[in-house]
């Protein structure tokens, strides 16, 4: 809803019916990662609650490298 609402457009992933987007991800965030976690253009921003520490601070530009 966040990216919805400031009209950010995004992608959604679903790493559970692709093997190879899992391991994309593990690529990106590392090994340990959990989803869900958030990427821009290959660059790995972080997970979901650091996403919401950034729309709670005002700083989701800076979190998501725009």
């Amino acid at each position: 809803m966040v990216l919805d609402g400031k009209r950010i457009p995004y992608n959604v992933v679903d790493i559970s019916s692709s093997e190879d987007a899992k391991v994309q991800m593990k690529i990106i965030a590392g090994l340990d990662a959990k989803p869900p976690q958030i990427v821009n253009n290959g660059i790995y921003c972080g997970d979901f609650f650091a996403f919401d520490e950034a729309v709670q601070s005002e700083t989701l530009s800076e979190f998501l490298k725009l």
